[in-house]
């Protein structure tokens, strides 16, 4: 008999039996089934029978749907993938089949999740064009990177981003290193699944339109409620003292050896969660170069699962090694 096959398109899920396993499978158009690889990342058990396919026979968590070219690189222009998930053992055979959804240009794409509901079932979901598939380059760099560490969760659910809004900071920090920024934390809240607290862009637009004006250093306000991602040209030490998990994103002309000074000066008595946007590491984000970040994305986990700005994890340096 023929599989009851449901079509999900944007944001769009169904439920289906696990069973002994479900398989998933994916196909590039034009057609070259040797073009690309299926991948699955989270608590997940599956076998895979080759690229294009495999059958997943535990999931435990959120678990993430992910093509990529075979070869690696990125896929070539005017191309899309399509997705197919079923349990061709079950007593009613249900295909769902995601809509096509274009790849060119993606060195990888999230199509969609599978999550569980029970014991017997699982819920799969097609993700919505603007959700992790359309992520910026930047942040999809920082995607692959916290997967490639196996950073997976955190214990923060939601974020709040500071911008350090002082005149020297203005006169440092150019508006696409705030972009960047801005990308690195899409990429961050999107893989650990964090809610971010406002729009993003407006509090980037906020910023650069009131800044050039401000004069001295304005107080942060700090939410006890989430954690905190505070955007600076120049960690100071009062950032150590914050309630809440901290990271700092230090950026501009000088933010290397910013950091330096603050590792140095303060890295034992006051220590932060440091990431440091300088031009190497601008460049490798935006390259896909995801193995720059790797040592970021242990900074992160760190900084995201105290329990204050320091909490019981001693921040790594900025720089790497002790």
């Amino acid at each position: 008999m023929a599989p009851n096959t449901i079509i999900l398109g944007n944001n769009e899920s169904h439920t289906i039996a696990l069973g002994s396993f479900i398989r998933l499978k994916a196909w590039i158009m034009p057609d070259d089934l040797s073009g690309i690889k299926l991948e699955v990342s989270g608590d997940v058990s599956y076998n895979r029978s080759n690229d294009a396919q495999l059958y997943v026979t535990d999931c435990r968590g959120r678990v993430e749907i992910i093509v990529k070219p075979a070869s690696g690189g990125e896929f070539p222009p005017d191309h899309s993938v399509i997705l197919m998930v079923d349990q061709p053992t079950a007593g009613e055979h249900i295909c769902l089949e995601f809509e096509e959804a274009r790849v060119d240009g993606a060195a990888e794409r999230v199509l969609g999740e599978i999550t569980p509901v029970d014991e017997d079932f699982v819920l799969v979901k097609r993700y919505q064009s603007g959700d992790g598939g359309n992520l910026p380059r930047e942040a999809m760099t920082v995607v692959s990177a916290l997967r490639a560490q196996g950073v997976s969760h955190t214990s923060t659910k939601n974020l709040q981003v500071v911008f350090d809004a002082t005149a020297s900071m203005n006169a440092s920090v150019a508006p696409d290193d705030l972009e960047i920024v801005n990308n690195v934390i899409r990429g961050i809240a999107y893989h650990l699944d964090i809610d971010v607290a406002g729009d993003l862009q407006s509090q980037l637009g906020l910023y650069q339109a009131e800044a050039p004006s401000r004069v001295g250093s304005p107080a942060m306000a700090i939410n006890p409620q989430a954690s905190v991602a505070v955007v600076t040209n120049s960690p100071r030490p009062y950032m150590s003292t914050f309630p809440v998990p901290t990271l700092v994103f230090v950026v501009g002309n000088q933010a290397t050896p910013e950091a330096w000074v603050y590792q140095k000066s303060y890295g034992e008595s006051q220590p932060l969660h440091i990431i440091v946007i300088d031009d190497a590491q601008k460049e490798a984000l935006q390259s896909g170069n995801h193995a720059a970040f790797h040592h970021y994305a242990t900074v992160v986990q760190a900084a995201l699962n105290a329990s204050t700005s320091v909490g019981d994890n001693q921040p790594a340096n900025p720089f790497g090694g002790n």
